[in-house]
């Protein structure tokens, strides 16, 4: 019989170099090059030999299924394959790959058509995992908004799709939540290699080069942890920092209502002003805020930045540490509850530099009452 007629046709492209040579040891070891290739194509690991397999059939959470893993007898024969196929790995591929063998004919085709069963057991077993998949169960409307049931998603990635999810992720941006997709984000980023890092930001910085949408930048603001951020390219970041610098400087919170009058996105970058290459601008703009005679923008700073604001300041310059200073106790001065209030719990709780400044005018303060000319409308 023809042995060519008793294997694939793809595993004999793999071995028919070596098997019509007469090198009979170098073609069982193309077969099981080509069985491991077949594993890695299908679950996208990167590793080899035991460990793939491991990997690959594992019982709790197998990449490959070869049943529905259904029934106990189910679970045996999944069990049985990943045992036969690590068997092949510690008894035939491992000891030809470090010791001199000379396999012959017969022998060398009894263990490629065995090969050849068990690699058609591999292509037809289920792949759990697909992008389209692993996307559906992200903006699944039901997600579980627990960093614990982000990290087991993302934990099902394959290392060889974690930089295309992320990017299909950051494309379909606006069809999420953004608690959800930071949750994911977040636990996905912390997985993917520097190069894929690099990569990433490259991707994201030409669509923030000319992107004019609010969302999609207070998205990646909210998706992306900091150090993804100094990846931007730096003519993006100006871009999209002066945004939400112009979206500040018009804020206003009415306090009765609950809302942003205007300013809303701006609200989004309060965590950010700290890493942020116009960090100084920002902080003027506040301080500047902080002087107006409008309330409701003053209410914005103090409903939104203040805490941010206070933490940055002991890493300014002097100049700025100043500003600040005699904004705010002109403030307290000047009968302002709202500053009052804001710096109470700085004053009772903070034992370093950061209340000192305010302390007198804060022990000596006198509420001025609220007049409609406060009220900007």
């Amino acid at each position: 019989m023809n042995f060519q007629s008793q294997v694939s046709q793809e595993l004999w492209a793999a071995i028919e170099n070596s098997y019509q040579a007469g090198q009979f040891t170098s073609a069982i070891l193309d077969a099981m090059h080509y069985i491991g290739n077949a594993i890695r194509e299908r679950t996208g690991l990167q590793t080899d030999g035991v460990a793939l397999i491991g990997q690959a059939f594992n019982e709790k959470t197998p990449l490959l299924k070869v049943n529905k893993l259904q029934t106990e007898s189910d679970r045996n024969i999944q069990n049985g394959v990943a045992s036969i196929l690590r068997g092949l790995y510690q008894a035939i591929r491992n000891p030809r790959s470090h010791d001199k063998y000379n396999d012959s004919k017969q022998d060398a085709e009894a263990i490629i058509v065995f090969v050849n069963y068990l690699s058609q057991i591999v292509l037809r077993s289920k792949i759990p995992f697909t992008i389209d998949g692993l996307l559906a169960r992200v903006f699944d409307p039901h997600f579980v908004k627990r960093d614990r049931y982000a990290k087991l998603l993302v934990d099902e990635i394959p290392e060889k799709h974690r930089l295309d999810v992320m990017i299909e992720i950051a494309r379909r941006k606006e069809e999420g939540s953004i608690e959800v997709l930071k949750l994911v984000s977040f636990n996905l980023l912390s997985k993917l290699k520097v190069e894929e890092k690099e990569t990433l930001s490259r991707v994201i910085s030409e669509e923030l080069k000319v992107i004019d949408s609010d969302a999609c930048m207070k998205y990646y603001v909210c998706m992306l942890p900091q150090d993804i951020w100094a990846q931007i390219d730096e003519l993006a970041r100006l871009r999209v920092e002066n945004r939400f610098l112009e979206e500040i400087k018009k804020g206003i919170y009415n306090p009765k209502a609950g809302k942003c009058v205007a300013g809303a996105l701006g609200t989004w970058y309060n965590e950010s002003i700290r890493h942020s290459l116009l960090k100084n601008d920002f902080i003027s703009a506040l301080l500047t805020k902080l002087t107006t005679t409008n309330t409701y923008e003053q209410e914005y700073v103090f409903k939104f930045f203040f805490n941010a604001l206070i933490s940055i300041l002991p890493d300014m310059n002097e100049f700025t540490v100043k500003r600040a200073n005699s904004v705010l106790n002109a403030g307290l001065k000047a009968g302002n509850i709202l500053f009052y209030n804001a710096l109470t719990p700085i004053i009772e709780t903070w034992e370093d530099w950061a209340g000192e400044p305010f302390k007198d005018a804060y022990e000596s303060f006198v509420e001025k009452a609220e007049s409609d000319d406060d009220i900007p409308f």
